[in-house]
């Protein structure tokens, strides 16, 4: 379930979704795109330069942020032809994980542990805090 908030702008993924988008989440060149695409539409190649990445790189990320949801595409036309305006589709992403139950309670083990009540404690080499001859 993909919940929309429109008037904020908000995406809910459910856990299914989750890996895309964390994948298209997980590249730092994709969230710079993302954060370019806050001010307003971008061409690729306006990304591209903005960047100082190779046009084709980030024609690739932008397909990852696109199959992700995070972004649309349309065609677009500037002075040199066809192009391919970027837009950036939501400004809060969420993401939802799915309440588990509680353990049973004969699940559960408590143990508890006196702390503080030793009067006497010997070290040995073996312990890596002291030789044979002293403490190091």
């Amino acid at each position: 379930m993909d919940a929309i908030t429109a008037g904020s702008k908000q995406l809910l993924f459910s856990r299914e979704r989750i890996p895309v988008v964390a994948r298209a989440l997980g590249s730092e060149a994709r969230v710079m795109i993302l954060d370019l695409l806050q001010k307003g539409p971008h061409t690729v190649t306006q990304l591209a330069q903005e960047l100082g990445i190779a046009q084709p790189a980030v024609s690739k990320h932008v397909q990852i942020l696109e199959e992700a949801g995070l972004i649309q595409t349309a065609p677009g036309t500037r002075e040199r032809g066809a192009t391919k305006l970027c837009y950036r589709t939501y400004n809060e992403i969420h993401f939802h994980f799915a309440t588990l139950p509680e353990p049973a309670l004969s699940d559960r083990l408590t143990l508890t542990i006196p702390v503080g009540g030793f009067s006497r404690c010997e070290v040995h080499p073996t312990c890596g805090l002291a030789s044979a001859e002293s403490l190091i």
